[in-house]
């Protein structure tokens, strides 16, 4: 999967991998969906763009491959990572109590079908093959 640059010619910041975005396609044979495993980014670069960088080339990567729509799983109260996840066009379609980490939690499921959605701002961000 390519690796968006987000901050120095590897995606690198001071010599330190300062965020990550994960897609797994694995199941997209048999639905067309792919999953937004993961999205993180370090304290030291949150509110510089670098979220919505790295959501951007994850949702560019699967708007090229034909994928027909993304889905992934959060939790209530993560405020940022949902307001970035709205802002893209992820819709709330599934939610129920949960335990995770040993902790009582409400699950969200949020999916953005990519055949309604424009072609994401993927092409301001560089991409790489990792």
């Amino acid at each position: 999967m390519p690796a968006a640059t987000v901050c120095g010619p590897r995606g690198w910041a001071g010599g330190r991998i300062e965020g990550s975005v994960a897609v797994n396609g694995s199941c997209a044979s048999i639905d067309g969906t792919a999953e937004l495993r993961w999205l993180l980014v370090s304290d030291l670069l949150r509110g510089h763009g670098a979220g919505s960088r790295l959501l951007g080339a994850a949702l560019g990567f699967c708007w090229d491959r034909g994928f027909k729509s993304v889905h992934l799983w959060t939790f209530a109260g993560l405020d940022q990572a949902r307001k970035l996840y709205d802002s893209a066009g992820f819709l709330l379609v599934e939610q129920h109590p949960g335990r995770r980490w040993g902790i009582e939690v409400l699950e969200q499921r949020l999916e953005l079908d990519l055949r309604a959605t424009p072609l994401p701002s993927a092409q301001c961000v560089q991409l790489r093959r990792a």
